[in-house]
């Protein structure tokens, strides 16, 4: 292996995986204590850069962005920043947010709701 952590030479092959791009629901990252109140579920673009074989996600709308080195990873990561999401958006004080902040805040009111678990 390189400093990169990628193979100088290959010796035996045993499997060759496809890398998977494919979107995500939002309810496959959800914490435990929400759920989608929406009857379309928000998709997820998730992108691999094969430079630095790292896969990063995105959901605009929800200002939700992650990034991890293998699918597991990047599926963790969703699901921690849609948690601090909703602790900085939702359960924060109102009075403290943004105007932008507060749409925010709307639509992941719009989107999801707690549930004790």
């Amino acid at each position: 292996m390189n400093r990169h952590f990628n193979p100088i030479s290959i010796q035996t092959i045993n499997k060759i995986n496809r890398v998977d791009t494919s979107d995500l629901g939002i309810a496959e990252v959800l914490p435990s204590f929400l759920e989608l109140t929406t009857s379309t579920e928000p998709r997820i673009s998730v992108n691999r850069d094969e430079d630095n074989r790292f896969y990063t996600a995105e959901l605009e709308s929800l200002n939700i962005f992650a990034g991890g080195y293998t699918r597991v990873e990047l599926k963790e990561s969703l699901e921690e920043r849609a948690d601090s999401c909703w602790d900085e958006y939702v359960r924060e004080n109102c009075s403290d947010l943004t105007e932008s902040a507060l749409s925010l805040r709307e639509r992941f009111l719009n989107t999801f709701r707690e549930v004790e678990k």
